[in-house]
């Protein structure tokens, strides 16, 4: 057994028999990314209605960053209802919208890699009478994310949460 030190991250590389220890790791490490999730993303929602009380009931939407020229209003994926103090949401992997017209279609594809920023509209009102009220966010750059709706204006990283029915 041969054992290597590397200096300038005080980390101790072994080398097994004839089997190459590092070329697996080098391997991993070039195929992974800081903008893909290595599992769900979730988001934490502190629901300020409810102090004092009671709580309104507030759809959460996602706004992405890149938006088409639409005359019905901000394209917006639906995150989920919350009418506790609180509520934990997995964001959904991806959305599509769509616009035709002129014999075309064109698609508007956001994923967890992309910026979306959160707004909110009361549950039950129509998703075209919301807007962002937060500043972007990467999704995929944390496990979990935390904000305060409505008044809030930053989303935080934070440690993931469990929704009701656990991660999906």
């Amino acid at each position: 057994m041969v054992t290597l030190r590397d200096t300038r991250w005080g980390s101790t590389l072994r080398r097994l028999g004839s089997g190459l220890f590092l070329a697996p790791l080098l391997l991993a490490l070039a195929c992974s990314s800081t903008t893909e999730p290595q599992g769900p993303v979730t988001l934490f929602v502190v629901n300020t209605t409810c102090d004092p009380g009671p709580c309104a009931a507030l759809s959460v939407r996602g706004f992405p960053e890149e938006q088409p020229l639409t005359p019905g209003g901000l394209w917006s994926i639906e995150v989920g209802t919350v009418a506790a103090p609180f509520a934990c949401f997995t964001l959904p992997p991806s959305g599509e919208f769509h616009v035709s017209g002129g014999g075309t279609t064109t698609t508007y594809t956001w994923t967890l890699a992309d910026p979306i920023a959160l707004g909110t509209v009361a549950a039950g009102a129509s998703a075209l009478m919301a807007t962002p009220s937060t500043g972007e966010f990467v999704p995929a750059s944390a496990a979990g994310w935390r904000v305060t709706l409505p008044g809030g204006t930053t989303v935080t990283p934070d440690v993931a949460c469990t929704p009701p029915g656990g991660l999906d």
